[in-house]
């Protein structure tokens, strides 16, 4: 099951899947709860959803190799982004909302052109399942984390590795940007924090 909130308004989406054939991702009003409207997901569970920072898009991924997108007012489904081998854990827009960063099982992470779906980077270093990924509030930054607890920086324009915090024991499920300086991050032996920009220590 994936969740996500818009963050200009109200709007929640759940995915659930149950009995049926494909997933169902259910648009609720953030304050009465009550069902605005549903889009037709995919053949196996979505375990991530995420809204484009304008609220008009929806992206979602999960056990599928593939990435969708719809148009959250008509709710069609307007593209499916296909590169990755694995299953496809974690997914996060770009500030400016043109791009989305994907991390998945197959221990690499994809930047995608939301507008014609085309890959623009593909980095790999990880060896555990990418389950966590994150953009800097400016746009120049990623992170991504993975079900061994290794954390890795990107700078997002030139696709280079910039830093690998060590300190994680065991999985780490997510990851944030605090600032574009620094780096909240989640696992199993609890949230640490990080500087993301070479030579702050």
């Amino acid at each position: 099951t994936g969740a996500a909130a818009r963050a200009d308004g109200p709007t929640i989406a759940i995915c659930l899947h149950g009995d049926r054939a494909y997933s169902q991702i259910h648009l609720l009003d953030g304050d009465s709860g009550t069902a605005r409207s549903r889009i037709r997901g995919d053949a196996v569970d979505m375990t991530s959803l995420a809204f484009s920072p304008d609220g008009k898009l929806l992206a979602g991924a999960g056990f599928s190799r593939d990435l969708r997108i719809w148009d959250v007012s008509t709710r069609a489904a307007l593209h499916t982004l296909r590169g990755h081998t694995g299953s496809t854990r974690a997914i996060a827009w770009s500030p400016d909302g043109r791009f989305l960063l994907s991390g998945s099982d197959d221990k690499t992470v994809i930047i995608w052109r939301v507008e014609d779906g085309t890959i623009l980077q593909r980095w790999s270093g990880h060896a555990g399942e990418v389950g966590a990924v994150a953009w800097s509030g400016d746009g120049t930054r990623a992170a991504s984390a993975d079900a061994l607890g290794t954390i890795r920086i990107w700078n997002a324009i030139s696709g280079a590795g910039e830093r690998e915090p060590q300190g994680h024991d065991g999985c780490v499920g997510a990851v944030a940007f605090r600032d574009d300086s620094l780096l909240v991050s989640a696992g199993r032996d609890g949230i640490r924090e990080w500087d993301v920009v070479p030579g702050l220590d």
